[in-house]
């Protein structure tokens, strides 16, 4: 189908209003997936990272006894 005019594209014979809604809407449940998505994916980095600092303190915290004694 073929539209001679942006007002024809736009109306789509009279079925404009209901095509361009669904357009529209798709494209916002798939931006708010993708941005969904990459907040969570921060949330786990943070977390990972709150992790592995936390076990690098008790690693070290566990390891400084030791070396006390030993000298």
């Amino acid at each position: 189908m073929y539209f001679s005019t942006i007002g024809e594209l736009i109306a789509m014979d009279g079925h404009g209003g209901f095509v361009w809604l669904a357009y529209s809407t798709t494209i916002l449940v798939l931006m708010i997936n993708f941005a969904a998505a990459r907040l969570a994916i921060r949330k786990q980095e943070r977390a990972l990272r709150w992790r592995q600092e936390v076990a690098a303190l008790q690693h070290k915290q566990t390891k400084q006894p030791m070396e006390q004694s030993d000298t």
